[in-house]
């Protein structure tokens, strides 16, 4: 009977000291796995370079944008543009900083503003447009993702992008900034357009015809007729909505 229970005793052991071994190389294991996988994502780079070979477009991104942009969405549609001004004029700040130190002969000459299809503040794609007087072929863009505050760089040929014939913005005329642009052509006939055709919002500010001023071109594609656009032309130096030829249609 002593040497049973013994028996008893010594098997008791071994599967102790099975369950204790196992166990913790399995734990070891966990940590390491969870601890080098940390590692690998801490040491990633965040800037990156992409070229497509297959075009002569280039694109640089980079993640750091040396400031932080806070906004809290709301919706665009009764959004304080006054209070997100200073917001909108730290991108603006930004870009130019940016293009500055990208090429010294860079001249702003366009923005275009792509909308969150949820009409939220604070997720907005900017991208600013620059013509280099030495590189007379190409636009030199800076993209930047409200959302994320990142942005990309890219030099596009004019013939695959917006076209040769944009001019330079006269910066001094820009006083309305997209939120109110938007807001606007709402008021006018935006919404009821977008409501129907569940529209896509975009807006281009630009310098040209009709009278060479400084536009607003808020535009709303539908996402339920193929080729259905409906635009509104806005003055961004007073607000007032106009027509193809500059007449004024309605006074902000």
């Amino acid at each position: 009977m002593n040497e049973g229970l013994n028996y008893k005793i010594i098997l008791g052991l071994v599967l102790m000291i099975i369950v204790l071994f196992f166990g913790v190389n399995f734990i070891t294991s966990k940590y390491l796995v969870k601890n080098n996988s940390s590692n690998k994502n801490t040491n990633s780079s965040e800037v990156n370079y992409n070229q497509n070979e297959n075009s002569n477009s280039q694109a640089y991104s980079n993640s750091n944008t040396n400031e932080t942009i806070v906004e809290n969405s709301e919706s665009l549609t009764n959004a304080d543009y006054v209070g997100l001004g200073t917001t909108l004029q730290a991108y603006t700040s930004r870009a130019q900083e940016i293009a500055a130190n990208w090429q010294k002969d860079l001249i702003i000459s366009n923005l275009t503003i792509e909308l969150d299809s949820n009409l939220e503040t604070g997720k907005s794609k900017q991208t600013f447009t620059y013509a280099s007087t030495s590189n007379t072929d190409y636009w030199f863009t800076i993209s930047f993702s409200e959302n994320s505050q990142k942005y990309v760089r890219a030099i596009i040929p004019k013939e695959d992008y917006l076209g040769n014939t944009l001019k330079p913005i006269q910066l001094s005329y820009w006083k309305i900034n997209y939120i109110q642009a938007f807001q606007l052509a709402e008021k006018y006939q935006g919404a009821s357009y977008r409501e129907k055709n569940k529209a896509n919002v975009s807006l281009s500010l630009t310098q040209g015809d009709p009278k060479g001023w400084l536009w607003w071109i808020v535009t709303y594609k539908s996402t339920t007729t193929s080729g259905n656009v409906y635009t509104v032309r806005i003055n961004a130096n007073t607000g007032e909505i106009c027509d193809e030829n500059g007449a004024v249609i309605k006074n902000p």
